[in-house]
């Protein structure tokens, strides 16, 4: 661990053991009228990970509709979308269902790389799923998502080094639970890329350290068998677009440990008049209240899943 990530865990820790995690402003009105789909961009409000950071092979990037081109300086490779996932085995990512919902195998990649557009395209760091289970009660509607989870078996393993452990109800206590919000993209306008070429000279998309970035949350009353739990972001830091699937981690003081608590789903927008909202600033769609899937429920469904996936 990283000098940084020493003096972030304990930080952590202290906040965790003293309570001092404050609740964030809301937006009072109870009334959500429509969410926005965490799917293009990313973390907002948040920091930078670094590359010595743990969450740096913690996290991963997801490609989403992959077409993969040979052309006469190696090959092209195009995304329509990102979503981002996290392991939970060697072999297998987890993530939202709505982001691989009728996805083919072939169209979704695991990228193995802190930033896949700053450098030369190596097509080592890119592994194709080989299966894709979507949870069978998965619903969408214009209000809500529901059982927003699936399961991604890899065409190979991954490093161990890579893999996160599922939080159990014994670590969720707190009373002031204190959650990563962790996801990739960029805080402003994404640039997604449609094509980058496999040569000496790719083209440089963008030029930044890291597309992965993160922001401390509280989470708000937390049931531990309710299928969602929420995080406020009416300050106007939390999950947005691009941060669909990814993990919400929880620290355990005793193991000194990061745990999986939640898998990042949507953002509910509130009604209230006393915010007003700039229509051509898509961040106005993040100022709410993020959903996370809650996984204690989907420990028996998670284990089918790996069983039935062998």
């Amino acid at each position: 661990m990283s000098n940084n990530d020493t003096r972030f865990v304990k930080i952590l820790t202290l906040l965790l053991v003293l309570g001092l995690m404050s609740s964030l402003s809301a937006c009072h009105s109870s009334n959500t009228n429509r969410f926005v789909v965490a799917k293009e961009q990313a973390i907002i409000g948040g920091k930078n990970i670094s590359v010595n950071s743990q969450f740096a092979n913690r996290v991963i990037y997801l490609s989403l509709g992959v077409e993969k081109k040979k052309t006469p300086n190696g090959f092209t490779i195009s995304q329509k979308e990102i979503c981002t996932a996290s392991a939970i085995t060697t072999r297998i990512l987890i993530t939202a269902a709505h982001c691989v919902k009728d996805m083919k195998a072939d169209q979704v990649y695991a990228v193995m790389t802190l930033n896949p557009w700053n450098h030369p395209l190596n097509l080592k760091e890119w592994i194709v799923a080989e299966k894709i289970k979507v949870n069978e009660h998965y619903v969408h509607t214009d209000l809500n998502i529901d059982n927003d989870l699936a399961i991604i078996k890899l065409s190979k393993d991954i490093s161990p080094e890579r893999v996160s452990k599922i939080a159990d109800a014994t670590q969720t206590v707190a009373n002031n639970l204190s959650l990563v919000a962790i996801g990739y993209g960029q805080t402003t306008a994404f640039l997604n890329p449609s094509s980058i070429e496999d040569n000496s000279n790719p083209t440089q998309i963008q030029k930044q350290n890291s597309l992965l970035n993160y922001v401390m949350k509280t989470v708000e009353t937390f049931d531990v068998t309710a299928p969602h739990f929420q995080i406020d972001q009416g300050d106007f830091k939390g999950i947005c677009q691009g941060d669909s699937g990814g993990p919400g981690f929880i620290f355990d003081v005793d193991k000194k440990e990061f745990f999986i608590l939640g898998i990042t789903s949507y953002v509910s927008i509130m009604n209230n008049d006393k915010i007003q909202r700039d229509p051509s600033n898509k961040y106005n769609l993040c100022i709410g209240r993020g959903n996370y899937t809650n996984l204690l429920v989907y420990k028996d469904w998670i284990a089918q899943s790996l069983n039935e996936l062998k």
